[in-house]
């Protein structure tokens, strides 16, 4: 896209600069005296500007007045095309439909007047989604709230150059397991930014980045959600400066099985996970296990640095550490998680994945066999699998309060029971299921096979190894004895800056 403004910025450079630079390149910090926040209105520090056409000159660009749903729609409906500017005013539009952005429009930027000045209220509106692009590339979204829908609220899926900022998803009644699942979510993008945004009262997950290639999100606020922010089975990614609170779990890595991209090389960095003791009412599915109480966990995940965050007051546990096995019981092996390699997308090739293969038992019965083997050629594998977690960091956070009762659910009931006995329960819990070594009362048979680094943890922070499909629990470490897993570095070496192309950041 190349959209000039009177500012000189292209469209995206517009959005983009701001928190790159240390400026406020495309926020008005001016209070409005016409903009009276409600009571679940969150400051990010960030106020988008009051956009007009006047800002980008000879450039297609429509104005739409506060409010009009049905001008807004007939517009996008009938007259979108590439590289055009949609500007909505100051009120609140209600819609009775979703709201649809096509997808054979690229270069679309649809920006409002602020979070909770311009508000897309989908309350009458019995399915659907909220703001719903398909394969709408280079998309930038800016300056809204969307309240209420049946669905996720703003949902991009199957596009190349995302830019989503102070933007806000939420449901009016908290705690309702009616609320749609996902708030924000980008899923299948590539080159996705989002900053300064806001989600809130999700079902399933607030900040949602699913099966995403390159993503930086960054500076955003995320409360009253079961999960608050998600990354999921995605490729590069940098979660930094953003605030979870008040979540089931705050902040959390995963991947899923059946999906054909498999995640790596994240890093999770400054962020603040705190209080996130909100009862779990996810009406089912796998987020539906995360006890109340959890700052972060990794599951099915390889390549992940978690550090220098801050977490306090988490009732259960702040970091856990767990294969498949734990995060899905009707997928307990790896060979459950197996995908052809034909569907696999991304980056796949020498991230220590196992490798699976079709063989015949003793039987004569056709099976699936899937191990860990670092000097397997992948492309002579039938499958890969991504169930193991492997290649972990977990360095320099700071840990205050937590540990003091274990939240509900399988997982937590599992916490409860194993560590009822302890004053507080572990800050730290890793899952050595898949682990060739253990044993429950000598820490010196310890293995670390699947590359588990923590370091720089505080006084009285522990770590807990233990076997939790199995219900085995084995020590509990300290900063002063981590034996095996006392390690500060990345086996296959640190990881790198996330680039987005097309994209300015």
């Amino acid at each position: 896209m190349n959209f000039m403004s009177k500012k000189n910025f292209g469209l995206l450079g517009v959005l983009a600069l701001g928190i790159a630079v240390g400026t406020a390149a495309c926020g008005d910090t001016k209070e409005d005296p016409d903009f009276v926040p409600g009571d679940d209105f969150i400051d990010t520090g960030f106020v988008s500007e009051r956009f007009s056409c006047a800002d980008f000159e000879g450039k297609t660009c429509v104005e739409i007045p506060g409010g009009d749903a049905a001008a807004l729609l007939a517009h996008v409906n009938e007259h979108t095309e590439n590289d055009q500017i949609i500007i909505l005013g100051k009120g609140t539009y209600k819609f009775d439909s979703e709201l649809t952005l096509p997808g054979n429009a690229k270069g679309l930027a649809l920006l409002g007047q602020g979070r909770g000045r311009t508000v897309l209220d989908f309350a009458d509106s019995s399915n659907g989604n909220g703001v719903h692009g398909q394969g709408t590339d280079n998309i930038w979204l800016q300056g809204f709230t969307v309240i209420d829908t049946a669905i996720d609220g703003i949902k991009i899926e199957d596009a190349d150059g995302v830019v989503m900022r102070d933007v806000e998803a939420t449901w009016t009644n908290k705690g309702d397991k009616n609320n749609g699942p996902y708030g924000i979510y980008p899923v299948r993008v590539a080159n996705v930014l989002i900053e300064h945004s806001v989600a809130q009262n999700a079902s399933d997950a607030g900040l949602y980045v699913g099966q995403c290639e390159n993503a930086i999100v960054r500076n955003n606020q995320v409360w009253g959600n079961v999960a608050g922010l998600e990354i999921e089975n995605t490729q590069y990614a940098e979660v930094y400066n953003n605030h979870a609170e008040d979540n089931t779990g705050g902040i959390v890595v995963f991947d899923l099985p059946g999906n054909p991209i498999f995640g790596h090389d994240i890093r999770v960095y400054d962020n603040t996970i705190v209080r996130n003791n909100r009862a779990n009412f996810a009406s089912s599915g796998i987020v539906g296990e995360i006890p109340s109480g959890t700052g972060t966990f990794a599951m099915a995940s390889r390549r992940v640095h978690i550090y220098n965050n801050v977490y306090e007051d988490n009732n259960t546990v702040d970091i856990a550490l767990l294969d498949g096995i734990v995060g899905d019981q009707d997928n307990t092996r790896p060979e459950n998680w197996r995908i052809e390699l034909d569907r696999m997308r991304g980056d796949y090739k020498g991230y220590g994945f196992d490798v699976c293969y079709d063989e015949v038992d003793e039987d004569d019965e056709a099976i699936v066999v899937c191990k860990l083997d670092p000097d397997a050629n992948e492309d002579e594998a039938d499958y890969l699998s991504n169930w193991r977690t492997h290649q972990i960091l977990i360095a320099n956070n700071t840990h205050k309060g937590g540990g003091s009762k274990a939240g509900k659910g399988t997982f937590g009931d599992i916490i409860g029971a194993l560590f009822a006995s302890e004053a507080h329960l572990p800050t730290i819990i890793y899952d050595a299921t898949s682990e060739s070594g253990f044993n429950q009362e000598d820490p010196s048979t310890l293995s670390n096979d699947n590359d588990i680094c923590i370091t720089g943890l505080p006084e009285g922070a522990t770590v807990a190894i233990g076997r939790i499909a199995d219900l085995q629990r084995g020590p509990i470490l300290t900063n002063e004895n981590l034996y095996v897993y006392g390690c500060d570095a990345l086996k296959d070496g640190p990881i790198s800056d996330v680039q987005l192309d097309g994209v300015e950041h």
